[in-house]
């Protein structure tokens, strides 16, 4: 019997990859990504860590989990 996952909480519309336990999402990889965007953009935001104009240098390794990073 194939089970088709359970639809993003967010859109409706994609099936879901991840599970956010501690909120009970389940989010499709759009909706993972945006929500992981926006809440990275306030906590740089929160704790003042860079200015607009400020240069920022990403170390990058080469393997898939820095890759992924950028």
């Amino acid at each position: 019997m194939d089970r088709k996952p359970p639809l993003c909480t967010l859109c409706g519309s994609r099936p879901s990859i991840y599970h956010r336990r501690y909120s009970g999402e389940r989010l499709c990889a759009r909706c993972f990504a945006k929500t992981l965007r926006e809440r990275v953009e306030r906590t740089i935001a929160r704790f003042k860590m860079f200015e607009y104009d400020s240069r920022i240098a990403v170390a990058v390794s080469g393997g898939k989990d820095s890759l992924n990073l950028l």
